[in-house]
């Protein structure tokens, strides 16, 4: 027969156990107690109790191929008017898809009296609903192809709440005063408008920013004389009533470094022409103002520097050669065995040209070393070696030492289980010599691999401080290895499930975390799973019943064995 999943049980036959009908099929009037099972409706009700054609055989399928996950909700997002919704939600992997979704909407956070919307399965429920004003709370669950809906997800809530009529900006100013004695002329382009205005000798012209959609006011400002000092622009950027100067930027594409970003300083024109922009940030708050000044004025010429008398000229002193000194290890055959080593700084080399030498001595008489190798690798850092040859000449200075790595999580985690039971994905490749993670002071837990279980790297301050395997921070449990539904028709409750269950013998290993999550497994394809949907009961060996939710233990069930 083929291998469906299920147990089969074909055929029911009531027979009388004693008396003289010992043996023989029951019959009277509601007929002959013989029922095929093989045909519809697949059951049979005899004396109160319930046979079937099939039973579901958790040897042969696996555990939680009938569950019906539930969604996430994810956000919650308002429609053009009061009381529409969209619902947003993501559903979680399962082998037994959902097909449709439910959502519920209510005043009450215990959901007791509700509205309800249904929908394909996507990842927005709309939602159009009478409920206009305060709080209201969401939740939904899925239905899947298997016999059981999912778990109702967890509430989200919403509360509607008016908006104040917004309070006027504050003001903002610029204001232009001409300290020449000619007067100067000034180009004003905005989205507020465009205009020209000359200002007389010696006065001022003030303007107020109003808010707009475009941001940045550009003045153009001419004037003054074509000197070789050149004319000055002063910027000030005073702020009242609450207001700060923050709000508005203000720039000069003449010189970008001279009051850029800053509520001063000044900015120096050589033809007479200035270009400066004021960009608004955001708006004073109500009732402040802000004032950005500039004022136009001439650079008055320095006085004349009086030239020193020429220096005495120094006797000349004899040249003496000085060598520098270089610190390094011992000499290597080998770059990977210079690098490996941990001395860097064991001996004192002196450069002179191109050329080490042992002394500071041999350096200033030439007196060449004498190497053991035709190439000398000497470590000169804990990531660099030199390469020199057997006379001393340098042929490379600063090499780079290569060293293995290692592959590691981005993602730091607190504690062991955290780190495996997460998927996290992101990784970053790390050089280490010895114990020592070259060129970083990182410090934390990280992963070894992306997928659940595996191993864990325990770093302090850049240095590797212990291994972590995956599994040794629990301890295991063992319960059944199929599970009851807590509900339905093939719940304990029934008499023949109640004895199914009471001489079940399948078990299998568990794994319990510090935090007191049960999980599928430590390791393999099921690793940190968390068992449960609180839709099902486990069984241990003395026949106590255990639901779970997510890994916790949410509730007991006592078979009447």
């Amino acid at each position: 027969m083929a291998n469906t999943g299920y147990q089969i049980t074909p055929t029911l036959i009531q027979r009388f156990l004693d008396g003289p009908e010992s043996g023989s099929i029951v019959t009277g009037s509601f007929g002959k107690y013989e029922s095929q099972l093989g045909v519809a409706p697949y059951s049979a009700s005899l004396e109160d109790t319930n046979y079937y054609y099939r039973a579901l055989n958790e040897v042969t399928c696996p555990e939680g191929f009938e569950d019906c996950q539930a969604p996430i909700l994810t956000s919650v997002q308002t429609g053009s008017s009061k009381g529409l919704f969209n619902l947003n939600y993501t559903s979680s992997a399962t082998l037994n898809p959902a097909v449709d979704i439910t959502g519920s909407i209510s005043q009450l956070d215990d959901f007791s009296v509700v509205q309800t919307f249904s929908a394909s399965i996507g990842t927005v429920l709309p939602i159009s609903s009478s409920f206009t004003s305060g709080t209201v709370y969401f939740r939904a669950f899925q239905s899947c192809s298997g016999p059981d809906k999912s778990p109702f997800s967890d509430p989200l809530s919403f509360t509607f709440a008016p908006i104040p009529p917004p309070e006027p900006p504050g003001k903002i100013f610029f204001k232009i005063q001409n300290g020449l004695n000619t007067p100067i002329s000034i180009r004003v382009r905005s989205i507020n408008g465009n205009f020209d205005q000359n200002v007389p000798a010696r006065q001022y012209f003030q303007y107020e920013i109003k808010p707009s959609s475009d941001s940045i006011t550009n003045i153009y400002i001419k004037g003054g004389s074509n000197t070789t000092y050149g004319n000055s622009i002063i910027k000030s950027v005073e702020a009242s009533g609450g207001a700060t100067t923050n709000v508005v930027d203000v720039t000069s594409s003449n010189q970008r470094s001279a009051f850029n970003h800053t509520d001063g300083g000044s900015i120096t024109t050589y033809d007479g022409n200035a270009q400066i922009f004021i960009y608004r940030r955001s708006n004073p708050q109500f009732g402040g103002t802000v004032y950005v000044n500039f004022t136009f004025a001439s650079n008055t010429p320095p006085a004349p520097k009086v030239a020193p008398p020429p220096p005495t000229p120094a006797a000349p002193v004899p040249y003496t050669p000085r060598p520098t000194i270089r610190f390094g290890g011992s000499a290597f055959s080998t770059s990977d065995s210079a690098c490996n080593s941990t001395d860097f700084r064991s001996q004192t080399y002196y450069q002179l040209g191109n050329y080490i030498y042992l002394t500071e001595n041999d350096a200033i008489t030439g007196t060449r070393p004498s190497f053991p190798n035709s190439r000398n690798y000497i470590l000169t850092n804990t990531a660099q070696h030199a390469v020199i040859s057997k006379n001393g000449y340098i042929i490379s200075s600063a090499e780079a030492c290569s060293f293995p790595t290692i592959t590691v999580s981005r993602k730091s985690y607190s504690d062991q289980e955290s780190a495996c039971r997460d998927s996290y994905s992101l990784t970053q490749n790390l050089q280490y010599k010895g114990s020592q993670i070259i060129g970083s002071k990182l410090t934390g837990r990280f992963k070894l691999n992306t997928s659940r279980g595996g191993r864990n790297i325990v770093i302090s301050n850049g240095q590797i401080i212990s291994y972590e395997t995956c599994g040794t921070e629990g301890s295991s449990v063992t319960y059944t290895r199929g599970t009851a539904s807590l509900n339905g028709a093939t719940s304990p409750d029934n008499p023949y499930w109640s004895n199914f269950w009471c001489n079940y013998s399948t078990f299998r290993t568990y794994f319990v975390g510090p935090s007191g999550t049960t999980y599928y497994s430590s390791s393999g394809r099921y690793a940190y799973i968390p068992i449960g949907l609180g839709s099902r009961i486990h069984f241990d060996s003395n026949k106590n019943g255990y639901i779970f939710l997510k890994g916790q233990i949410t509730g007991t069930y006592n078979l009447s064995c």
